[in-house]
């Protein structure tokens, strides 16, 4: 994670020296639309790892399997719906 926060300051230093300020602009709109692709997904993926482990240390490994296939679905779909929208 720090490494990815890091990157995207370095990144913007450069846009920022080398850009003018309209330029700037939408580099800062785009690293901040990009973070939402980033961060939605890795909430979704913390939860239902949180359900699966739940599901597994009550001896439910069905029902880890239903959860696993559910994320799975879940992820193609968020997926498309970025690749739709935005």
């Amino acid at each position: 994670m720090v490494l990815d926060i890091l990157c995207f300051e370095i990144n913007s230093l450069f846009i920022g020296a080398n850009l003018d300020d309209t330029a700037f602009a939408a580099h800062v709109v785009l690293c901040n639309v990009v973070s939402i692709f980033y961060c939605i997904p890795l909430g979704l993926a913390a939860a239902i790892c949180t359900y699966i482990s739940m599901a597994l240390g009550k001896n439910c490994p069905k029902t880890a399997k239903t959860l696993a296939k559910i994320a799975f679905g879940l992820g193609i779909a968020e997926g498309v719906f970025f690749l739709i929208f935005f």
